[in-house]
């Protein structure tokens, strides 16, 4: 190509004194909506607007007309926009707005910036890799970041969430409000609205807003983002605002061409009817009109007259498209032939450019081009983009086209051949020229222009180096939790792969591999599932289908076909010539417990903490199957479930420490316990599994071990205090480590320990309401109808006498009784068997005690056991008076064995279950007709349950006694007792129970007394 500057002197485009005029004009109403939603952001609040439009419309005039505003009121305001012509790069607008943020810290003083950094790594714990993989400008403010740990796929999506929740609300609190506007949604990846869907219910994220703007009219029903608004509409309408922008009425027409044009409204009228017949109002193809008007000589400036004439007939003469797009065509079409050939190759590039990637691909110096990219700006084609940070004649200069418009229309005008010519002659020079350290950054850019000329590569060499480079961009995405354009990545990778599995095994391996585990993270189950049992039939190595194994466990799992699971693990086992069969007897369990016995001889737990790690690829292998197959088998069969769990306790022993051993050695504390009854071994067992964890570092399985002591083990020695801190610490570790199923069992367990100990009802509500966002977010029924259950006993014991009935449906208790995890059901039957108790409804508590009986050994070890022996038998002993002598003697079976069940456990962890076995025992001595005794043990619960702070069981105990005290004939003392009572109940937030308790003492106090 020639370049001629003398093409730009003689353009019949330069301006002379043309210059349209760039306020915004009527949008004064859409403005006061945005700054409203930036006032509640002061306020605390996280705010997300949703500007709309079609193509031209104003959408980013007005935002950045925002932007002007928050700015001077001391704001950070950040952006970034989606191209189009790079969907397949993903977050790449939120990259950019996250590029400003970092250049936003670092220019920071330096004792801010370390007290930021400390807060940041204290958010985020070891998982800074994830930002600075997606921000490398945060490498120097965060420092070297720890490799992050392997988790499961979906671990792995929920970790990064999380990341980017903690950052967020770290640098929320730098300034007055932080404002994040992202452009063209319509071209986002579906990674990242994802991420700004998760991201809408950031409860911490404070003085925030989040402003998004999108073309309405090129959103079909099946577009993800349409299904995104109306997800957050319905979830998150209290704080989500949509602006559709519509045309400029003829009023702010007229202004705009008057300031334009510098002359008075009323000699400019015919003009404005005349621009508003051809633009319908909108605001780009006005300007673009007016500006060809003048381009043409149909608008001219008169010297003599120092004003504007136009030429109104040759106007209405003019062939005129009302479609922005054809009308660019047109305009482009009057450029001269060098300009527009620069600028279709600058199009290939992308919406944004510099100008040295610019000079690269039509290889020419900056010298010469930048006459040509000034009058580009000259013309409004092009912009000087905010984000350039370098002189406007240098060669790093960035330039962006002044609208998608203007980019799409130099693009179409490339025929389709030559466009992969240049898309692949762009990747090459981008891989040639670009450094090492800057060429991951530029990673799935550089790919992108690859594939987009993959059609004129020719040689097997570079066919398997763009295979190597999609499948390294496929990992890099994949990581990002960008899973859909993963797989795009995979799936050009096999596209490419010409060979079978005979000729290049290891490369046909590796594309299968991630192409199964993506289409399992895409939702394509069967597709991946035959994509598994293809790897599985062509795999060579026992490590190899063991990797195929495990994944295909994690798959089954996930979608709930427990039985599959269970197989892959059982199969994957087989391979290390371990048969394990799907049923087991109790014999095989006490062989693998007398095993362990023989195993560990004289040695104390503690010893066991020097074991050496596994250090065998096949031991390991065989340890990550069977941690595995452990919640299929929890599901399905509980022997098979505990069988295991030894199992993997003897192969630790054997071949040495994993991160599964930890979870063998916490599982194995419950065993002791809950079925051997060896309290102490138990409790020193699960310390060992915390040690263990911690020295190992186990960050995969951390949350769960912390589960298992917290859930299970506890509660053996310390005070359930304690335990629900460990909770509290597994919950946090889920959360940072993405599994979100275990951190919403331990925040579950957490409320329900601290509904168990008394607290304060109102407060552990308030608690739980916090923790409701993340419920949603974890999407695990199990976990949600437990928090679900939770939440309605509160509310009905805080209700007052009016709505007391069952805090659960028919229907609802049918759904929870088909769950496969029995935990919610059985937190339901304690918690209703209680409820129905405190009213009194003994026949009814008693009931749902008989429902629980048939599936118990299903939550063996958790709290559910002790308080369905504690529940059963306080109903039993109530109901005894009133039964039939049969009736009587089954009574007093149910409370001498409810005894026998908590009176080991008192005495083994007497400030957890003292107070339970003296309240049975009272009632055991009150059946048998010895009321001195009853009497006494209800003194020594209340004594016991004032010592260890668990207020109702006080207040039952007092309001149990006052009835004995009532029978034995010493009314004034049984009045005095039920005072306190009622009063703890009260102090508790029973409200009913307060207010039902008021109104007996009103029938039964002496007059004395109510005086």
């Amino acid at each position: 190509m020639t370049w001629n500057l003398d093409d730009i002197v003689t353009s019949p485009l330069t301006p002379s004194r043309f210059t349209i005029s760039e306020s915004m004009y009527g949008r004064d109403a859409e403005l006061q909506l945005l700054y409203n939603a930036y006032q509640r952001s002061l306020l605390g609040g996280y705010e997300m607007v949703f500007v709309s439009g079609v193509s031209g419309i104003g959408k980013s005039y007005l935002i950045n007309e925002l932007q002007r505003l928050v700015q001077s009121e001391q704001g950070l305001f950040v952006a970034g926009k989606f191209d189009q012509f790079k969907r397949e790069i993903p977050y790449q607008a939120i990259q950019q707005a996250g590029r400003q943020l970092a250049q936003y810290l670092l220019t920071l003083p330096e004792e801010e910036l370390q007290t930021i950094k400390r807060m940041i790594l204290q958010a985020i714990g070891s998982s800074g890799q994830i930002l600075i993989d997606m921000h490398p400008e945060l490498e120097p403010i965060l420092g070297k970041q720890p490799p992050l740990a392997r988790f499961t796929p979906a671990e792995t999506h929920n970790r990064f969430i999380m990341t980017w929740r903690s950052y967020l609300s770290v640098l929320s609190k730098l300034k007055r409000s932080l404002i994040i506007f992202l452009d063209d949604l319509q071209w986002a990846d579906p990674a990242s609205l994802q991420l700004i869907s998760d991201l809408s219910n950031n409860t911490d994220a404070q003085h925030t807003m989040f402003i998004g703007a999108y073309r309405d009219q090129e959103l079909s029903e099946s577009h993800p983002l349409k299904a995104m608004l109306e997800k957050l509409l319905h979830v998150q309408a209290a704080r989500f605002v949509t602006i559709p922008l519509k045309p400029l009425d003829e009023d702010a027409l007229h202004q705009l061409i008057s300031d334009t044009l510098r002359s008075s409204k009323q000699s400019l009228e015919p003009l404005t009817r005349i621009v508003m017949s051809r633009t319908k109002g909108n605001p780009f193809f006005v300007k673009q009109f007016v500006r060809s008007l003048y381009d043409l000589q149909l608008l001219w400036y008169v010297e003599s007259e120092q004003g504007w004439r136009w030429d109104a007939d040759k106007i209405s003469e003019l062939h005129m498209t009302d479609n922005v797009f054809d009308f660019m065509l047109k305009r482009i079409g009057r450029l001269p032939s060098t300009l527009q050939e620069l600028l279709k190759d600058a199009s290939c590039i992308g919406h944004e450019f510099t100008a040295q990637t610019l000079s690269l691909a039509v290889d020419e110096p900056f010298e010469v081009l930048q006459p040509f990219l000034t009058e580009a700006v000259d013309e409004g084609l092009l912009l000087y983009s905010a984000r350039g940070r370098h002189p406007i004649d240098s060669p790093h200069q960035s330039y962006k086209f002044m609208h998608d418009r203007v980019h799409q229309a130099f693009y179409s005008l490339i025929p389709e051949m030559h466009k992969q010519e240049l898309h692949l002659k762009l990747g090459r020079l981008l891989q040639q020229h670009t450094s090492e350290e800057v060429r991951e950054e530029k990673r799935f850019e550089i790919v992108n222009q690859l594939n987009l000329g993959m059609a004129w590569i020719s040689t097997a060499e570079e066919r398997e180096q763009l295979i190597r480079l999609n499948i390294a961009a496929c990992q890099k995405a994949k990581i990002n939790a960008a899973h859909e354009t993963a797989y795009r990545y995979a799936i050009y990778a096999k596209s490419l792969h010409h060979t079978d599995w005979k000729w290049d095994y290891d490369l046909t391996f590796m594309i299968h591999m991630e192409l199964a585990e993506l289409q399992y993270l895409c939702g394509h189950f069967e597709k991946a599932k035959a994509t598994f049992a293809q790897l599985l039939q062509n795999a060579h190595s026992k490590l190899e289908k063991a990797n195929v194994y495990h994944l295909m466990m994690v798959l089954y799992t996930n979608t709930g076909e427990h039985e599959e699971a269970l197989r892959m693990g059982l199969e994957g086992l087989r391979l290390f010539n371990l048969p394990i069969q799907p049923s087991v007897n109790l014999m095989t369990i006490m062989w693998e417990m007398l095993k362990t016995r023989i195993a560990v001889g004289i040695k104390r737990p503690e010893e066991l903490l020097d074991h050496p790690v596994i250090s065998d690829p096949n031991h390991f292998a065989v340890m990550r199957l069977m941690v595995h197959l452990i919640a299929p088998a929890y599901y399905l069969n509980s022997e098979l479930y505990i069988y295991l769990m030894l199992r993997m306790f003897n192969y630790s022993l054997e071949h040495g420490h994993s991160e599964g051993s930890a979870l063998a050695y916490s599982t194995y504390s419950v065993i002791l316990s809950s079925i051997f009854g060896r309290l102490k071994a138990g409790n020193d067992y699960g310390l060992l599994g915390l040690k263990l964890c911690d020295s190992l570092d186990c960050t995969s399985i951390k949350c769960k071990v912390y589960f298992g002591y917290g859930a299970f083990t506890s509660n053996l020695s310390e005070h359930m205090e304690k335990h629900a801190e460990y909770l509290l610490k597994a919950y946090q570790f889920g959360v940072q480590s993405g599994d979100f199923v275990y951190a919403g069992y331990s925040i579950n367990f957490r409320f329900f320990l601290r509904i168990y100990m008394g607290h304060f009802l109102a407060e552990v509500w308030k608690e739980s309401v916090l923790y409701g966002a993340f419920m949603a977010k974890a999407q695990d029924q199990d976990a949600i109808s437990i928090y679900s259950v939770l939440q309605r006993y509160m509310v009905n014991m805080m209700a007052d006498a009016e709505h007391q009935a069952a805090f659960m449906s028919g229907e609802e208790i049918r759904q929870l009784e088909a769950l496969t995890n029995k935990a919610a059901i059985h937190t339901y039957y304690t918690l209703q068997a209680q409820a129905y108790y405190l009213q009194g409804r003994y026949e009814d508590a008693y009931l749902i005690c008989e429902a629980a009986e048939t599936s118990l050994k299903n939550v063996f070890g958790l709290l559910h056991i002790h308080l369905h022996y504690f529940n059963q038998g306080m109903t039993a002993a109530a109901l005894y008076p009133s039964a039939s002598p049969a009736d009587q003697k089954r009574c007093k079976r149910r409370v001498r064995k409810s005894l026998r069940f908590l009176t080991p456990w008192a005495r083994h962890s007497p400030n957890n279950f003292l107070h339970l076995k003296l309240l049975l025992e009272a009632g055991w001595y009150r059946i048998n007709g010895k009321s001195a005794l009853a009497i006494r043990s209800y003194e020594r619960a209340i004594e016991a349950a004032v010592k260890q702070h668990f207020l109702h069981y006080e207040a039952m105990a007092w309001e149990a006694m006052a009835k004995c005290q009532q029978q034995s004939g010493l009314l004034e003392i049984a009045s005095t007792s039920l005072s306190k009572a009622q009063a703890l109940y009260a102090k508790w937030g029973a409200a009913w129970k307060s207010a039902e308790l008021d109104r007996t003492l009103a029938v039964q106090l002496p007059e004395n007394q109510k005086n």
